[in-house]
């Protein structure tokens, strides 16, 4: 299964381009079937041989951070 494929991937906002919004536009969700962790993805773009993402983390606690898609 591809986590992140070419149309999202060329439709995600660049790091920090969202920065001065008030509403961030949620663009990708992925969530962990097994627990309860889920990511809402608002801007990323590539990073060497990963890519990195910006956006609301719901895990062990509830926050706005970066996280990769090897991550994922």
């Amino acid at each position: 299964m591809e986590l992140l494929p070419t149309e999202l991937r060329e439709q995600l906002p660049k790091l920090y381009e969202q920065e001065e919004s008030e509403d961030q536009i949620v663009y990708i969700k992925y969530f962990f079937p097994a627990g309860n962790w889920t990511w809402f993805v608002t801007e990323g773009e590539a990073k060497g041989d990963d890519f990195l993402f910006f956006g609301y983390v719901i895990g062990l606690e509830k926050e706005w951070g970066y996280f990769t898609l090897k991550q994922l």
